[in-house]
């Protein structure tokens, strides 16, 4: 049985929760930082130069992650994956169409 809250409780939990959201998405694009100046430092000492980009630059690590985590969180169960997609594109003003 889920135990109700006051506003204020809910006010100060959801607040609560958005503040420990922002420290984990601070800490993981550091480490995505990170990650990308490894990886680049690697192709250099194997002599490798790049004209355009590393093919491992944080924005390609990010949608790695993305994709990784987006699995992990539907578990194959392809209504929650389906409902995921669709909340997602609502909240950036995209309209899907899911067969």
């Amino acid at each position: 049985m889920e135990q109700p809250f006051t506003e204020s409780e809910q006010a100060y939990l959801a607040d609560r929760v958005a503040h420990y959201v922002g420290e984990v998405v601070e800490r993981v694009t550091q480490v995505i930082c990170e990650a990308e100046a490894a990886a680049n430092a690697d192709f250099s000492a194997q002599g490798f130069t790049f004209a355009e980009h590393s093919p491992a630059n944080a924005d390609y690590l990010t949608v790695c992650l993305m994709e990784e985590l987006f699995r992990k969180v539907h578990s194959g169960d392809m209504a929650m994956a389906e409902l995921m997609l669709t909340m997602m594109a609502k909240q950036e003003g995209i309209s899907l169409h899911v067969d």
